[in-house]
């Protein structure tokens, strides 16, 4: 996509943005009116032969806004009228900076002028889930809003007709339950070579730590490979790990932990995964659950673009993941990615 595209893209969509900021009025439903996340990474912008995935935050009450957040991680870059004449400014600048956790942000500073931005997210809580409180009167607002909270960790937005909207800063139940599920599908991949009558608690023991590190922005990716030592070709670049972290092993110690000390190892070595999952490389695993290797990287080639400028999409683990599901030998039994961003792919053959 070259720039002029991206522009016209942004531009065509700023316009939808403008048109929810101008004619649905959010004010008149909420009196008070924190961030919306738009629900997509929307387009790309070529920087230095890299493709950059910029995310665009909306907010139709900039004085709110920057009474709630810490003055730097919002930096206001044009105010005006003209919503799109310095559109190309905001892209050029804010999307380089899209690697070092900083979005785009626009909006309504206040009447008819718009303003643009950037605004570093990692300031703001997890993703939010929205609970409308049903009042009296039966009635819900015109439109619901997924939005991220600025603020404290939950706050009560009081509409003009009385309803009352609660932002929690908690993963919606959706999301939890979702996570769960993946989780416990991938753990089934990583302890399927484990004696039955210790697979429950190795699970548990992966799961416990998968669990935390879905906690984190960071994102992480972890593979499982076939049972044998030697780590596939694609990895070129990674910590190997020898001896191997058994998880089999450290079930056997945890079922007949008696000691606080021995305890207290089970859980330091539970919590190191956590630990290995937040590196910048996948953790790969095997079928028997067995931690044979993290801060891996995969070596990735990609086919030459017709836009010399192009080399790839996306960051190294979301490659590395693409690499692995399509790779067509055997030796992937399984792939778990989880995006800073807060998305989550999962493969199995």
């Amino acid at each position: 996509m070259t720039e002029q595209n991206v522009v016209s893209a942004y531009s065509q969509y700023l316009m939808s943005v403008q048109d929810l900021l101008r004619n649905v009025n959010l004010d008149e439903h909420f009196e008070a009116t924190s961030l919306t996340q738009v629900a997509i990474t929307f387009g790309h912008y070529t920087e230095e032969s890299r493709l950059l995935f910029p995310t665009l935050f909306l907010t139709n009450n900039y004085n709110l806004l920057a009474r709630r957040v810490k003055a730097e991680t919002l930096i206001k870059i044009w105010e005006g009228k003209n919503a799109d004449l310095n559109l190309l400014q905001l892209v050029k600048t804010g999307a380089p900076l899209a690697d070092n956790g900083w979005s785009l942000i626009c909006g309504l500073a206040e009447q008819e002028h718009y303003f643009f931005g950037l605004f570093r997210p990692r300031a703001v809580p997890t993703e939010a889930a929205v609970e409308l409180t049903m009042l009296d009167n039966g009635q819900e607002p015109a439109q619901t809003i997924v939005v991220r909270n600025a603020g404290s960790r939950t706050t009560r937005l009081l509409s003009s007709t009385g309803q009352e909207l609660v932002l929690d800063s908690r993963p919606s139940a959706a999301s939890m339950k979702r996570e769960r599920e993946v989780i416990e599908q991938f753990v089934k991949v990583c302890t399927s070579g484990v004696e039955m009558k210790h697979r429950e608690i190795s699970a548990n023991c992966l799961s416990a730590a998968m669990d935390v590190a879905m906690r984190s922005d960071h994102g992480f990716l972890a593979i499982v490979v076939d049972n044998g030592a030697a780590l596939p070709v694609i990895f070129n670049d990674f910590a190997r790990l020898d001896p191997a972290i058994e998880y089999q092993q450290l079930a056997l110690r945890l079922s007949r932990v008696n000691q606080y000390d021995e305890f207290a190892t089970v859980s330091g070595e539970i919590s190191l995964l956590s630990s290995m999952l937040w590196s910048d490389g996948a953790v790969v695993l095997n079928p028997r659950a067995m931690v044979i290797a993290f801060n891996a990287f995969a070596k990735v080639v990609v086919a030459e673009p017709r836009d010399k400028r192009i080399r790839h999409a996306g960051g190294a683990r979301k490659r590395a993941f693409e690499a692995v599901r399509k790779d067509p030998n055997s030796e992937f039994r399984g792939a778990l990615l989880r995006s800073s961003d807060g998305g989550m792919d999962f493969w199995i053959p």
